[in-house]
C-alpha cells in the first residue's frame, strides 16, 4: 500500500504517553502512503450508574484536552518532522467513536496492552472490538514491539482458499511495501476425537498436497502484478491460531481476515482472529470487509469536541503557540 492517499492514518490513543510502538508503526505507514497521521483521543462520560456523579462533563473535558495535548507533544518529540501530525478529540463511547472515525481514514492503528486474561474479560479489549467493526483495515501493534529484522517476512493466514483472493492481494501489497517475502499459511484441524479419526483415515500428507495445489492456484491469480514478491506456501495439520501466533515470532506483519458482517450487532471476528489479536508477537493487520456490508450503520452518536486547545492540533515540527 505505497500509493498516495490523502486519507490519514488514524492512531487511537488512550493516554498521553504509552503508545510508542503503535506510533512508530503508524508513522511508517503514513509516510509510505504519502498521507498524514492523526492522533485521536476518545473519552466517555457516564451519565448513569454509581460513578456518574463523581466526574462532571467540565472536569472530564479538561482532563481529555490535556491528555491529547500531551500525547501530541510526546509524538512530536519522537517523530520530529517525519510526518504531518494532527489530532482529534471526541466525546462519546470509545469503541463506537473510533469505528465511526475509521470511515474517513485508510488505516486504524491501535496499541495492544499486555493485560492479564482476567483484566481483558472485565475491561474487554478495545482493539478487538474496533477490529470487529471498523470501516478500514485495522493494525494492532503489541506493546514494546520494534522492527529489528534484517530479512523481512510478511505472513498471511488463508482459511478457505476459494475465498482467499482479497486477503492474499492485501498481503502482497504489504509485502511489497516492506520489500519482504510473503509466507502463505494454511492449516487444518478438528477438535478432539474427530481430528484423530480424520487424520488416520485420509492421511495428512495427501491432504496437504491437495490444499497446497488449491492455494497455489489462488496465489498465481492474485500475484499478477506482484511477480517481484517472493512467495512461499506452507500447509500442515495443526491448530490455526497456534500456527499463526508461532509465525508472528518471525514476521514483520501478520495479515488475517475477518468475517464479512451481515448484521450491525455482535462480533464479526472469528475465534482464530481473536486469539491472534490477543497473542501475536508482531503487528497484526485485520483486512476490512467489503464496502457493501461493513460495521455499524446509522448516524454518529459521539460528539466531536470543538474547543481543542491550539497546542493539541498542529503539524509535527510546526509552530506552537
Amino acid at each position: 500500500m505505497t500509493d498516495h492517499d490523502e486519507r490519514p492514518v488514524l492512531l487511537a490513543v488512550s493516554d498521553d504517553r504509552h503508545f510508542d510502538s503503535a506510533l512508530r508503526f503508524a508513522a511508517r505507514e503514513a509516510t509510505s502512503r504519502g498521507s498524514g497521521l492523526e492522533l485521536m483521543h476518545a473519552y466517555h462520560v457516564t451519565t448513569t450508574g454509581p460513578g456518574a456523579p463523581l466526574v462532571s462533563f467540565a472536569t472530564a473535558d479538561t482532563v481529555a484536552h490535556e491528555t491529547l495535548r500531551l500525547a501530541v507533544e510526546h509524538a512530536s518529540n519522537i517523530l520530529g518532522g517525519q510526518v504531518k501530525l494532527t489530532s482529534t478529540l471526541i466525546r462519546g463511547p470509545i469503541v463506537r467513536s473510533i469505528v465511526e472515525a475509521s470511515a474517513g481514514c485508510r488505516l486504524v492503528v491501535l496499541q495492544r496492552r499486555d493485560l492479564t486474561r482476567l483484566s481483558r474479560v472485565v475491561a474487554r479489549s478495545t482493539s478487538t472490538a474496533v477490529a470487529a467493526h471498523a470501516h478500514a483495515p485495522v493494525a494492532v501493534v503489541p506493546e514494546g514491539w520494534e522492527s529489528t529484522r534484517a530479512e523481512a517476512v510478511v505472513s498471511v493466514g488463508v482459511d478457505v482458499p476459494g475465498r482467499g483472493a482479497a486477503i492474499l492481494r492485501q498481503a502482497l501489497l504489504e509485502a511489497r511495501a516492506r520489500r519482504a517475502s510473503l509466507r502463505v499459511l494454511h492449516t487444518w484441524w478438528s477438535p478432539g476425537y474427530f481430528d484423530d479419526v480424520d487424520m488416520d483415515r485420509f492421511g495428512s500428507s495427501t491432504w496437504a498436497v491437495e490444499v497446497a495445489e488449491e492455494i497455489q492456484a489462488i496465489v498465481d491469480k492474485s500475484r499478477v502484478g506482484f511477480e517481484d514478491v517472493e512467495v512461499a506456501i506452507e500447509t500442515h495439520h495443526g491448530r490455526p491460531m497456534d500456527t499463526l501466533v508461532a509465525a508472528s515470532r518471525s514476521s514483520e506483519l501478520l495479515v488475517v481476515g475477518r468475517h464479512d458482517p451481515l448484521v450491525p450487532m455482535g462480533s464479526h471476528l472469528g475465534p482464530v482472529a481473536r486469539a491472534v489479536l490477543h497473542s501475536a508477537e508482531c503487528p497484526v493487520l485485520l483486512v476490512a470487509p467489503s464496502v457493501a456490508r461493513r460495521g455499524w450503520h446509522g448516524r454518529p452518536r459521539h460528539t466531536t469536541v470543538p474547543d481543542i486547545p491550539p497546542a493539541a492540533r498542529h503539524p509535527v515540527g510546526g509552530d506552537r503557540p
